[in-house]
């Protein structure tokens, strides 16, 4: 029972990670800003400015979806 538990478990490989998410885990149109920004986000290997970098990725699409919400 205990090894079905543990190959149910969420592994760590799996969940994002909080320095380098930003990275990884935006898309194609925004993902050129990695370009500019990527190297920023490895170098600096903090938290804090990964969700900021997040925040800055995900802001046109959170404005897309607001503005599609409103319409409707």
């Amino acid at each position: 029972m205990f090894y079905l538990l543990t190959t149910l478990s969420v592994r760590e490989i799996s969940e994002a990670d909080d320095k380098y998410s930003s990275v990884v885990s935006v898309f194609f149109p925004i993902s050129t800003l990695n370009l500019i920004f990527g190297s920023i986000v490895l170098a600096a290997k903090s938290p804090t400015f990964n969700l900021v970098m997040l925040h800055i990725y995900f802001l046109p699409v959170m404005l897309i979806v607001l503005t599609i919400f409103i319409a409707y």
